[in-house]
């Protein structure tokens, strides 16, 4: 409902009022500023916005009225999507689960608001009821749900708990929190390979039927489950002898850019002559593409990978630990491997690789021992 008045708009639901509180005869040419009257978590707030001066340094008049209406669009937009971030920005005691969530949806990439809020759902039994001030005092109670968490999750956990506290502390709501320096127990990132012969990977993507090639693309590319259920014909260049990858598929069938990347970013993978034979005879949609966007099943996997003989530890995942350690045992450059990968930083790739490499040590032996002889 909107009311005029005078030369005064007033607007209400939950979007609050727009006033001038002063008493001036002409209102619309007085210096006072503009007060957009609404209220969060049981309070009347009052926000004030002032008339700016333009480029000539005079009062542009209505300026702060028009502020005032932009800030009012937000505050309605925002109520009605419940993000708390219009609420009492003076209050650190809204509750921590609902103003998490909003920032976890504030996120980018969709990758990472998938992770956060995976991560949000084991911390969400020790969070319920806890506002912001109470989490942020808490310096005990937030080491304890870090450790509570699988060990892959605790450095997530601790992002999800300090982000919010630190947007909260840049909007005022706390003046402190007690939650930096909070420690992670991080797992070995070394690389347990799993070999797995070439007959085995042939039972299995024969047991996987339309979906086998998944199982080539993992062993002959090292692409991640994601980045092979998004792989389109169009994507092999040059004859067949090469992967341009440039997206993902994410958990909901949604195609994406690809991890920690940009739109329009890819890598090129150099392709095997008998991966591209596989893929010219993998069955594909009208646009090219060889999965079904709904396709992300570990049950299917577990079947193919049972039938194959395999261990039970044996993942998707594992299919990558296999190329690299076919490359790194041959003698490919790690620094080649870790772009083949996807790894931003060559650091990865030695810590879940490195072991694999052979000894520097031998080899410098071997190239001395023909040189000198």
């Amino acid at each position: 409902m909107i009311r005029k008045t005078g030369d005064i708009m007033i607007k209400a639901h939950g979007a609050g009022k727009i006033l001038k509180a002063c008493k001036c005869a002409n209102q619309a040419r007085c210096r006072h500023g503009w007060t957009l009257r609404y209220w969060a978590d049981g309070k009347q707030t009052n926000k004030t916005f002032r008339d700016t001066l333009g480029p000539d340094h005079k009062v542009r008049y209505g300026s702060g009225k028009a502020l005032a209406e932009d800030f009012q669009a937000k505050l309605l937009a925002g109520k009605r999507a419940g993000d708390v971030s219009f609420t009492d920005t003076k209050s650190g005691d809204v509750p921590f689960l609902p103003y998490c969530e909003a920032w976890i949806a504030r996120r980018q990439a969709p990758g990472t608001r998938t992770t956060y809020t995976h991560t949000l759902a084991h911390l969400r039994a020790a969070l319920a009821g806890k506002t912001l001030r109470q989490v942020a005092d808490d310096r005990e109670g937030g080491q304890a749900m870090i450790g509570g968490v699988p060990g892959t999750y605790q450095a997530k956990a601790r992002i999800v708990l300090l982000g919010p506290l630190n947007e909260a502390l840049k909007q005022g709501r706390i003046t402190s929190h007690l939650l930096r320096g909070l420690t992670v127990d991080i797992p070995s990132r070394r690389a347990k390979v799993i070999l797995a012969t070439n007959d085995q990977l042939e039972v299995m993507a024969a047991k996987l039927g339309d979906r086998g090639l998944m199982v080539w693309l993992g062993a002959m590319a090292g692409l991640r489950m994601g980045e092979g259920l998004g792989v389109n014909i169009a994507d092999f260049t040059d004859g067949g002898t090469n992967l341009r990858l440039t997206r993902q598929r994410m958990a909901d069938g949604s195609l994406s850019h690809l991890k920690a990347r940009k739109d329009g970013d890819f890598r090129d993978i150099p392709v095997p002559a008998i991966l591209w034979a596989k893929v010219q005879d993998s069955p594909r949609d009208a646009e090219g593409f060889f999965f079904p966007a709904a396709w992300r099943s570990n049950d299917q996997f577990s079947k193919a990978r049972d039938a194959a003989g395999l261990p039970g530890a044996f993942t998707p995942h594992h299919l990558r630990h296999l190329y690299a350690s076919v490359l790194l045992t041959n003698l490919v450059p790690i620094t080649d491997v870790a772009h083949f990968l996807g790894h931003q930083n060559i650091n990865t790739t030695f810590a879940t690789y490195g072991h694999l490499v052979p000894a520097a040590s031998d080899r410098a032996r071997e190239v001395l021992d023909k040189t000198y002889f």
